[in-house]
């Protein structure tokens, strides 16, 4: 029984750990790439298959994605470029192409 307790208590981890296991993410906007390189992923709990893309280098640059399920446009938001601790520029209703989330302004994408 304990090992059944062990094994599965692996396993979650394991499957927890493979949701955020994003090696590379892109983030430009206005031309300009503020973000490419290893970075981290975390799923978000609003909307479907929403996510957040956290540069790993300093100062961070990072995007939050939302994902609608309900035929509503997928929109983004990013903290700037500038380090800040809080995502309040607007990005724009974006467009899936492949690993990434594009519009004519910007470029969020993220691979494992």
């Amino acid at each position: 029984m304990r090992l059944l307790m062990i094994v599965v208590a692996l396993l979650a981890t394991t499957c927890a750990t493979s949701a955020r296991n994003i090696t590379r993410c892109l983030i430009e906007v206005d031309g300009t790439t503020w973000a490419d390189g290893p970075c981290e992923f975390n799923p978000l709990d609003e909307g479907y298959a929403s996510f957040q893309v956290v540069e790993k280098a300093e100062p961070q640059t990072f995007a939050y994605i939302y994902v609608n399920q309900y035929d509503e446009p997928t929109h983004g938001v990013w903290n700037g470029g500038e380090g800040a601790t809080h995502a309040h520029d607007r990005l724009g209703e974006l467009r899936k192409d492949g690993a990434c989330w594009v519009n004519e302004r910007a470029k969020v994408c993220a691979w494992q």
